[in-house]
């Protein structure tokens, strides 16, 4: 995220701003809720996939002395930005790094990448755990200040929300988007339980929130690699447009039940269109691409990233390479700097799955001629079998 991207989320952040009514001077404090857009490193702290963490390069490489911080960005993301634009010098701390007793008072960051507003979304903290960890700093902050200080504090905060996105991309890999009624049923859903949130926040003592809306996430780099002409994807675009206008109208609803409610539906698709559109005169000279990574508009996910950097350090040292990856187009247009660099690589050779999946259906089609019913299977593979138990032609045992 470079400096024309900040002008972006400036303009964000000042409607965010003047619309919940908000200047430096009068909100005490930013909590935060969402995914990887507001993150600030509580994935750190998670057994995730690798995927759902950012503490490794190429993530930071913009960030002041290039250290990955657990923002899936290589510089600063959208909180950091808006929190400038509030005045402070540096964003909330991400809630799992803040130690017990720890000073809070400018807020806490909850937010966890991978998370949606369904919590069915993405092995991550989800929407309604980052609430219940929200209680807890409640509690921290009335031991602190006492429970008529700490509800006028918590009372007078910003609540920023960026969620959706991960949501709508389960839904696209699951179905493909392609049934308008479910499309229509899908994101209804999706906003019922985005205002049961909502809701649960304002029992907890919010009043004023900034949700940023879903941009084109149909057009992100991995998308268009996908795409053989790099085109975006007009079904997940669609579903973030229907979203965005069923979610607005939800908030007005809310904010006309709730006393005391203010709110702010940061349209990102619209800002984003005319960057989109206007590219140069933001300084941009490609807006398809990633900042960094390796594919088709540096769109492939980070472990062909990582794996184009193990082979260029293999070919610079000349050492040969063991992966368990398996040959794909990448790696074999690799053969020729290999042979040049006098470099073996030696992939996945098939084992599992391969061997065991082919011996697997011979003994299921032979259960099946004998009129016999599989009720279960499981396959143990990658260990080494005891001599005896490995009473085959391939030493391979099956249970």
């Amino acid at each position: 995220m470079d400096v024309s991207s900040s002008l972006i989320i400036f303009s964000f952040a000042s409607l965010t701003l003047s619309s919940v009514g908000l200047a430096s001077a009068n909100a005490p404090a930013i909590f935060v809720f969402g995914d990887s857009l507001a993150d600030v490193g509580n994935n750190n702290n998670l057994n995730v996939p690798l995927d759902k963490l950012a503490n490794f390069p190429p993530n930071g490489i913009d960030f002041p002395l290039k250290t990955p911080t657990g923002r899936f960005s290589n510089g600063y993301n959208t909180i950091d930005y808006l929190a400038q634009q509030m005045g402070y010098k540096q964003s909330p701390p991400s809630f799992l790094s803040v130690e017990n007793g720890a000073n809070i008072s400018q807020g806490v960051n909850f937010a966890s990448g991978g998370s949606g507003i369904l919590d069915t979304t993405g092995p991550a903290i989800t929407f309604t755990a980052q609430i219940s960890n929200f209680k807890s700093v409640i509690y921290d902050l009335t031991k602190q200040m006492g429970k008529e200080k700490a509800e006028e504090f918590i009372s007078k905060s910003l609540f920023f929300i960026s969620a959706g996105n991960n949501d709508m991309f389960a839904y696209y890999s699951t179905t493909g988007a392609q049934n308008i009624t479910q499309n229509e049923q899908f994101v209804t859903s999706l906003v019922e339980k985005f205002s049961q949130h909502i809701k649960a926040l304002y029992i907890y003592g919010a009043r004023k929130f900034g949700t940023i809306g879903l941009s084109h996430i149909g057009c992100i780099p991995l998308m268009r690699s996908k795409n053989p002409i790099g085109k975006c994807n007009d079904n997940l675009n669609g579903l973030a447009r229907n979203f965005n206008t069923a979610a607005q109208v939800r908030m007005n609803q809310l904010e006309s039940m709730l006393k005391g409610m203010k709110y702010s539906y940061g349209n990102a698709y619209d800002l984003m269109s005319i960057a989109m559109a206007t590219p140069f005169l933001l300084g941009y000279k490609d807006f398809q691409s990633a900042c960094c990574g390796s594919g088709k508009f540096n769109g492939k996910d980070r472990m062909d990233y990582w794996m184009s950097q193990i082979y260029t350090y293999s070919f610079m040292h000349k050492k040969h390479l063991v992966t368990a990856s398996y040959v794909n187009d990448s790696m074999s247009g690799l053969h020729e700097r290999a042979k040049g660099a006098g470099v073996t690589i030696l992939g996945e050779m098939g084992l599992d799955p391969g061997i065991d999946h082919m011996m697997v259906m011979k003994m299921i089609n032979q259960a099946h001629a004998r009129k016999g019913k599989i009720i279960s299977f499981t396959s143990y593979c990658g260990g080494l079998p005891s001599p005896p138990a490995a009473n085959n032609p391939l030493a391979y045992k099956f249970r």
